[in-house]
């Protein structure tokens, strides 16, 4: 006979788990993307190098956001 699974601790309600499933999906999609973006974009006729373009239009917004809060930090330090 199977055993039943243990009961969900007190934290993980309904709300959590949601929020989990959601953040996995995300992740999941996001990672999925630049895959997807090698192949769609030679179909459309480009090449290797438009495949690069690519890449680095999608990872410019994370490199200057976080050069800015590294200048950021400096200017306003947190202090605990």
């Amino acid at each position: 006979m199977p055993r039943a699974p243990p009961p969900a601790p007190a934290w993980a309600g309904r709300n959590h788990s949601l929020l989990t499933a959601a953040a996995i999906a995300t992740n999941l999609g996001a990672d999925d993307s630049l895959i997807a973006a090698a192949f769609a974009v030679p179909a459309a006729g480009g090449d290797a190098g438009d495949v690069g373009l690519v890449a680095a239009a999608r990872s410019l917004p994370l490199v200057v956001f976080c050069s800015s809060a590294a200048r950021w930090r400096t200017v306003c330090p947190v202090t605990a």
